[in-house]
This record gives C-alpha cells, structure tokens and sequence, in this order.
C-alpha cells in the first residue's frame, strides 16, 4: 500500500477515555472518543487494513501498545518531550492532540521509543519501588531525628549504625505522649528498613533469573543479539542512586 493511502491513527491515551483521529494524507477521516476499552479501540482500527497508529508515552504505560501490537497493528510509542511544538502553540485539546499525533506521524516526524519488555517493566518497578522506599527512609529518619533534637538528645555515630539504632531503642521521656510519638517513629524507620532489605532481595533474585541464569544483566553477548533490552548489574551501591541516575552498561 502506498504511503498516500495509508491511514495513520493518533491516539490520545487517558485513564478512563482515548481519543481516536484518522488521516490520509492531509485529509481528517475520522475521529470520536471512545472509553478506555483495548477491544473497543482494536474494533475501530480494524475499519482502515494497513492502519498505522501512535499515541504518547504516558502514565497508562504500555498495555494498549502490546494488546495492538499482539493483533498484528503496526502500533508505536512515541515521546511526548519529543513531539514537534509550533511557537506560541499552548492551546491542548484532546482532539487537538490526536489529529496532531496522526499527522506527525504520517509525515514521518516523529520518532517511537523502546518499549521495554514485559519482565524488563517488572524489573524496573521493582528499582522504582526500592527508590521510593529510600526516600521514605530518609523523611522518616529526619523525622526522627529532628524530634530527638528538640528535646536535646544527639544522636550518637555519625551514620545510622546499629549503636545508633540500639541507643535509640533505650531512650525514655516522662510524658506518656513523647513515648509514643519515639516509639512512633522509630517503628516507622524499623518498617521501612524491613521493606528495602526484602525489595533488594527481589532485586537480586531477578537479576539472576535473566534468560542466560543471569548474564542477561551482566551485557552476554548471545543475550545482547537476541534482545535490545538494557542489561543492567546488579550492586547494593545502584540501589541507593536515584532511578534516573542508573546507567545502562
């Protein structure tokens, strides 16, 4: 089919609805919205053979790009930071957006990323939810810190050591409420502390469980030419740095 007969779909992709507009050429053949049905929107596309589709990468993730692509759809995700802006351009519509989409696309202008496979994803929310974890600990270590500053007891060591964690278990106040709000907080610190050290195991466990026994996230060759997902190793070191600070190798 030649590329002035091709329809190309942009998709508008929400939580509860997704918005569909249809070109060829320059010419708007459809658009409507539908409610976030995978079924509903692969019914639709399935009016125009050879249809090409995008939509933006987003915080729906990448469900409708597998469920399409999984029917045969030429199905892509593209960047939303990379989407070409007019100057002055501020005005955003959902059918705006779409006919945009479908438009850029078709005139070859935009550029799809990878799409991670679905154990790379399960891999990086399990880096994601170690992340969060850390900051937790450190709001909740502030916490109580701070309140043992306000009632002028310095915490020894210069680190969260295990002689600091034993003098805290030991600190006594009067009142019945300043008990509580140590124990509180100390208990907050405790849980949070179970919570990485179990994330980091799975972690761990998942990095060996790669396709090769584990060389998948040590850069195997034979790994590296069947698949184009990042490799990644495993360290206690990576785990404390930021989510946009890992590298891939």
């Amino acid at each position: 089919m030649s590329e002035s007969m091709t329809v190309t779909v942009g998709l508008d992709v929400h939580a509860r609805s997704v918005r569909l507009a249809a070109v060829r050429a320059d010419a708007l053949l459809d658009e409507r919205t539908f409610p976030y049905d995978e079924a509903q929107i692969e019914r639709a596309l399935c009016r125009w053979p050879g249809v090409r589709c995008c939509y933006e990468a987003g915080p729906t993730g990448f469900g409708l790009y597998r469920h399409l692509v999984g029917r045969g759809f030429d199905c892509q995700v593209v960047a939303p930071g990379l989407v070409p802006q007019r100057p002055g351009d501020r005005i955003k519509t959902d059918p705006r957006d779409a006919r945009k989409l479908a438009r850029l696309y078709a005139g070859g202008l935009l550029e799809p990323i990878y799409v991670p496979s679905p154990e790379l994803e399960a891999a990086r929310d399990l880096v994601r939810a170690r992340e969060d974890a850390r900051l937790d600990r450190m709001r909740d270590r502030q916490r109580l810190s701070k309140f043992c500053l306000r009632h002028g007891r310095l915490l020894p060591t210069s680190a969260w050591t295990l002689t600091r964690r034993t003098w805290l278990g030991q600190q006594q106040f009067e009142q019945a409420a300043q008990q509580l709000t140590l124990e509180t907080y100390l208990h907050a610190v405790d849980l949070v502390d179970h919570r990485i050290q179990a994330l980091e195991r799975a972690i761990r466990e998942t990095a060996e469980q790669g396709p090769c026994g584990g060389c998948w996230w040590r850069g195997c060759a034979a790994c590296a030419e069947s698949t184009p997902t990042p490799r990644w190793r495993w360290s206690p070191r990576s785990a404390t740095l930021p989510a946009s600070r890992v590298r891939k190798s």
